[in-house]
């Protein structure tokens, strides 16, 4: 394992967090824990350090002190007054993004599908079908494949489409949600939609979506994920009842482990109702129909 003097961490809260299965990240957390206990300094950044799991990652650092640390906390907001409207009818909410985009507003939409089966390619054919615009769509994949410099150069990209009337909207999968963002002033997106039907996005990754189009002030969120009861430590509590193992008696990798499954449990939970908070602390504008439970 190398030793480093500075080991600087950028999207913090996604490194430690972990959004799908934790046995696909174990390797690579299992490094980056061991070059961090090697190296003489860690800087840390995120703008949405906002979660205890960050925060204990930091803690576990075999130097870390409290009296050799300090915390800077990035007072800037993209959401202070940002009309967001939560939705919750997948029709009307199609209805409203093909409106806007038949308006003649510059629209994009992120999605929680890729293409693998062409669904992105079909969606984006029935909004242009449907308005008469012309549009671009793009997964991990796709992206790689057809439009590399949409991710290393979006302002630049971005821009010269719209310039050369060939985008009116486009519809991006969760590849975009961090350390990805768009800011060309003269060609801005208008409104944003994000859509959820698979129950995949959380509600950090679509305050997360919400700020890529840094000049956008106005948003439609619709997601299915339905409620549930969440309880804290759930894994821990486990744990200690079949093996008799406690947390402080883990491994540091192994007690991430249990520590991010439980941190996404937590956030999957209801992310409706977690979305509004951070919407609301953020200084957003919120709208939503009396029907939406939360």
């Amino acid at each position: 394992i190398p030793q480093f003097d500075i080991v600087i961490i950028d999207e913090a809260s996604q490194v430690f967090r972990n959004w799908t299965d934790t046995s696909q990240h174990r390797p690579s957390m299992d490094i980056l824990f061991d070059v961090l206990d090697r190296s003489e300094h860690a800087i840390i950044m995120d703008a949405d350090i906002d979660d205890e799991l960050c925060l204990w990652g930091l803690s576990r650092i075999a130097n870390f002190a409290p009296e050799t640390s300090a915390l800077y906390l990035n007072s800037a907001s993209r959401l202070r007054n940002y009309e967001i409207s939560l939705e919750d009818d997948y029709g009307r909410t199609i209805e409203k993004l093909l409106k806007t985009v038949k308006a003649g507003k510059k629209t994009a939409i992120f999605v929680d599908w890729g293409d693998d089966k062409f669904t992105l390619s079909a969606f984006l054919k029935y909004i242009e079908k449907k308005t008469g615009k012309k549009g671009k769509a793009f997964d991990s994949k796709t992206v790689r494949e057809r439009a590399p410099e949409l991710r290393s150069n979006p302002n630049k990209t971005i821009s010269d489409w719209m310039k050369n009337d060939e985008l009116d909207f486009l519809v991006v999968s969760p590849w975009c949600a961090c350390g990805w963002d768009y800011l060309e002033k003269g060609y801005d997106f208008d409104e944003a939609f994000v859509i959820s039907t698979a129950g995949f996005f959380s509600a950090q990754k679509i305050k997360q979506m919400l700020r890529r189009m840094r000049m956008t002030r106005k948003a439609h969120v619709y997601m299915t994920n339905r409620s549930q009861a969440a309880f804290p430590n759930t894994t821990f509590d486990a744990i200690r009842s079949e093996k008799g193992v406690v947390e402080s008696e883990m491994s540091t990798i192994n007690a991430w482990k249990v520590r991010s499954k439980q941190a996404h449990d937590i956030d999957m939970a209801n992310p409706r109702w977690l979305l509004l908070e951070l919407l609301k602390e953020g200084g957003a504008i919120v709208s939503m129909d009396d029907s939406i439970e939360i």
